[in-house]
């Protein structure tokens, strides 16, 4: 006696379940996202030939390997910075990094001038 051997479909694997998941979790991440910048650095960019009014005097800082400063060629303590420079509102800082300057030093005294209040312009390293 032979027995009919049931014909089976195939049957695909329904996905929608794993659609619904994924889509639940991409949905949490963007709501506990935080899109906020957080300790941003203004640095503005100047359009090529647009002068500007330079207040006061302009003074060359350079930020040195290991974080050391020195003040139109003098060296300066970080502590006297704001001191030895003067006045924010008639002093322009030029910033420039030394060659192996540690970038976090060079952002680090950026961000002090800024929060003290001077105008400060970014050069390259020489």
């Amino acid at each position: 006696m032979r027995f009919a051997t049931p014909v089976r479909s195939r049957r695909g694997v329904n996905i929608t379940p794993l659609i619904d998941v994924i889509f639940l979790l991409v949905l949490f991440f963007l709501l506990a996202s935080v899109f906020s910048r957080i300790g941003a650095i203004d640095v503005s960019a100047r359009l090529p030939g647009a002068a500007t009014p330079v207040p006061g005097t302009i003074v060359l800082l350079r930020v040195a390997p290991g974080g050391t400063l020195d003040l139109n060629g003098q060296p300066v303590d970080r502590d006297a910075l704001e001191e030895r420079i003067g006045d924010p509102q008639t002093q322009q800082v030029f910033l420039m990094p030394r060659p192996g300057a540690n970038m976090q030093d060079y952002v680090g005294v950026l961000d002090e001038l800024q929060r003290a209040g001077y105008t400060v312009r970014l050069g390259g390293g020489s």
